[in-house]
C-alpha cells in the first residue's frame, strides 16, 4: 500500500464530509485525522494488506478501525469542546473515509 496516497486520499475526502456542527472545527479535525492516521500507521497498513489479500472482510476491517478510533476520539475531540453527538458523527465520517480510501487504493 502506498501510505502517502492513502493519507492524502483520506485527508482530501474528510474535509467535504464535515458538515453541520463539525464544519466549524474543520481545520482542527483534518489535522487530527492526519495525526490519528500517522499514530495508527502500522495497524492500518497491516489491516489494509490483510484486506487486500482477502484475509479480512470489509466488515472486519471496519470493526478494527472502529476499535482504533474509539481509543483516539476522546483524546482528540473532548479537549476541543465537541459534544458527544458530533464526536459520533466525526467517528463515522473518519471510518467511512478510511474504508473507502483503502478500497479505492486496492482497486
Amino acid at each position: 500500500m502506498d501510505w502517502v496516497k492513502f493519507v492524502d486520499s483520506v485527508c482530501n475526502n474528510i474535509g467535504p464530509a464535515l458538515v453541520g456542527g463539525l464544519s466549524k472545527f474543520k481545520g482542527n479535525l483534518e489535522k487530527d485525522t492526519k495525526e490519528f492516521l500517522e499514530k495508527s500507521k502500522d495497524d492500518i497498513e497491516n489491516w489494509t494488506t490483510a484486506l487486500a489479500h482477502g484475509e479480512l472482510s470489509k466488515n472486519e476491517y471496519e470493526t478494527l478501525m472502529q476499535g482504533k478510533i474509539d481509543v483516539a476520539k476522546l483524546i482528540y475531540l473532548k479537549n476541543k469542546g465537541i459534544g458527544k453527538i458530533e464526536i459520533e458523527k466525526f467517528t463515522s465520517v473518519v471510518i467511512k473515509t478510511v474504508v473507502n480510501s483503502a478500497f479505492g487504493l486496492l482497486s
